[in-house]
């Protein structure tokens, strides 16, 4: 009897203890469930805000980080500490809470190496690192990922991650493979369709238009969601003007616009019609369109680009360079955050001086005033309006209509860097600057063509002038040093001739003559006696008028240039291009004009 009061006794104690120990794993693994449930609430509220984390979203973050902090607090031993490290890892990552998420993932995959979430943090240990900006790091994380877990369910999304992190990289070709990979290895058609939109966009913002054209086509269909149909058909509209297909083109934009349903949607589709209709050469048709943007959406980013492409119809198309500055000008008092405010302002202010240097009087000006004037016009039309013809036209205009002035070797040396940088035309190059050379040998800009002939591989012709020029230099040399001589000669004598009058008896008896009765009159002490005949620099013919000083031989390592030129085109209005610097220049200007620099002497971008 009292065996089986102890064996109830102790079957009671047992089922006691497995209570409690069920209660206290059910307990910690309500907990993780409802982390769970409050983390994919989280999520839910995060993609509806499009990424965006408020203080709401904030506050679900932190209450799941507390629940996984008490688990593992509270239960270290339980088989659910690697389920709460992961998530109270992803939860610090959607705060930005980037170190501390990192920290997170590796506790997890070095505490727990056989876990599941290894493959995941790895994942999440890139992603971390994207967002964080570190995108080295973060490209090593989803290649150790997809050489470890080739067959992982998770690779395609890597490969995509992996794509996203070559893109910030600047490495294009390789975020192409990588998109190229999901779209060629997945069997997930929603796959396949975001790994080609993301190649189309990458094409397009690498201006391939064939290719993004291309990449577009395969995916746009009539079951597309209707804002992805938009915005592709949009850029593919945008693509075919550019590949010439404009009716095409305009064909898509009016199909968008029947379609469209709210307004705000209205103005970038009827901006892609204008640009079709200008593709057309529908010149007057597109004016009117970009008029109506214009006016239906003032003060915005639309009325600004619209008034920005009737810049460009005026001044490149119509040559109404008036009409052109008035349309530049409004741009940025539509928007002053619009992409092409800054270009616009740039464009207006060239406008109205190349207006200015044109409409200038010049009957009674010299040559050396007409000169600057053709000389800057030209500057203007080169480096801030993208004319490189009318540019170069000006430029010649100067070297053989104001051949003496000292813009002549200015223009010169500005002729044959538009061959070189411009036209890639290195015979042609060689010629402007040899004729250069040969024209104006004494001039800073001498030197830097010299510099120019060597660099496009003319070293036989660029020796010859290089001692050309160096026996003009030393010939200006020795000619002024021959001024400098006869000139002190000449006082000398002048002074000699005075004091010798002043001292002789017949001066000392007459001293109370008038002065003139001495023999030498008062304004002619001291001053400059040229001898009879031809000066030295008339026997050797070097007495005409130079472009610049003659006395100054700049030394090849000071002739430097230092001018920046902006990109050109309507598409591309931030890029810079700025060229290698060769030896510099001399820009021989004294306060030229307001806007562009002076050409004359420009590098290598």
């Amino acid at each position: 009897m009292k065996n089986r009061h102890n064996v109830k006794t102790i079957t009671l104690i047992t089922v006691v203890i497995a209570a409690a120990a069920m209660l206290g794993s059910c307990a910690y693994f309500n907990t993780l469930y409802n982390a769970r449930k409050t983390y994919g609430e989280a999520e839910k509220l995060r993609e509806n805000k499009e990424g965006e984390v408020d203080r709401n979203l904030k506050e679900k973050y932190n209450e799941v980080i507390t629940k996984c902090s008490n688990i593992i607090r509270d239960y270290p031993n339980s088989k659910w500490v690697d389920d709460a490290i992961f998530l109270m890892g992803q939860s610090l990552v959607r705060q930005g809470e980037y170190d501390k998420g990192i920290r997170k993932f590796i506790e997890l995959t070095t505490n727990f190496p056989e876990s599941g979430y290894v493959p995941l943090s790895i994942y999440w240990l890139a992603t971390a690192n994207y967002e964080k900006g570190e995108y080295n790091q973060a490209l090593l994380y989803t290649k150790r990922f997809l050489d470890t877990y080739p067959k992982h369910k998770m690779r395609f999304e890597v490969m995509f991650l992996a794509g996203d992190i070559s893109l910030a990289l600047e490495d294009y070709e390789g975020a192409l493979a990588y998109y190229s990979r999901v779209a060629t290895e997945s069997g997930n058609k929603k796959h396949k369709e975001e790994a080609t939109l993301r190649s189309a966009e990458l094409y397009y913002q690498m201006k391939d238009w064939t290719e993004a054209a291309a990449s577009y086509e395969s995916v746009l269909g009539k079951g597309m969601d209707w804002n992805i149909r938009y915005t592709v058909s949009l850029s593919l509209a945008q693509c075919y003007t550019h590949l010439g297909r404009c009716a095409e083109a305009k064909e898509l934009c009016d199909g968008l616009l029947k379609e469209i349903t709210t307004t705000k949607e209205k103005p970038a589709v009827m901006l892609g019609r204008a640009a079709s209709l200008e593709c057309m050469d529908s010149l007057q048709a597109a004016l009117r369109e970009y008029k109506v943007i214009a006016s239906s959406f003032p003060r915005s980013n639309y009325s600004a680009e619209a008034y920005f492409n009737l810049g460009v119809i005026y001044h490149e198309k119509l040559d109404s360079l008036q009409q052109a500055q008035q349309a530049y000008a409004k741009v940025s008092n539509e928007s002053a955050s619009s992409e092409f405010a800054a270009i616009a302002l740039q464009r207006s202010g060239s406008l109205k001086r190349l207006i200015e240097l044109q409409e200038g009087s010049g009957e009674n000006e010299g040559e050396e005033g007409r000169a600057e004037k053709r000389f800057l016009a030209a500057e203007i039309q080169l480096t801030r309006l993208n004319e490189t013809d009318l540019a170069l036209d000006n430029y010649k205009s100067v070297v053989d209509s104001f051949p003496l002035t000292s813009y002549a070797p200015l223009a010169a040396y500005a002729i044959g860097w538009i061959y070189r940088m411009e036209k890639k035309d290195t015979t042609r190059a060689v010629e402007a600057f040899t004729s250069l050379i040969r024209g104006y040998p004494i001039s800073p800009q001498a030197r830097g063509a010299l510099y120019e002939v060597g660099l496009l591989g003319e070293e036989a012709l660029s020796n010859q002038l290089e001692a050309y020029v160096d026996s003009a230099v030393a010939d200006t040399a020795r000619i002024a040093h021959e001024k400098d001589r006869i000139k002190a000669e000449a006082s000398s004598m002048a002074a000699s001739s005075l004091d010798s009058s002043l001292t002789s008896p017949a001066v000392t008896e007459s001293v109370k003559a008038p002065a003139d009765s001495i023999g030498v009159k008062a304004d002619s002490i001291g001053a400059e006696q040229s001898p009879p005949g031809p000066t030295a620099a008339d026997s050797i013919g070097t007495a005409k008028k130079t472009a610049v000083d003659t006395t100054f031989a700049p030394s090849r390592e000071k002739i430097r240039r230092d001018t920046t030129y902006p990109t050109g085109g309507r598409a591309d209005t931030s890029s810079v291009r700025k060229p290698v610097r060769p030896p510099e220049v001399k820009r021989g200007l004294s306060g030229s004009v307001s806007g562009p620099e002076t050409s004359a002497g420009r590098e290598d971008r």
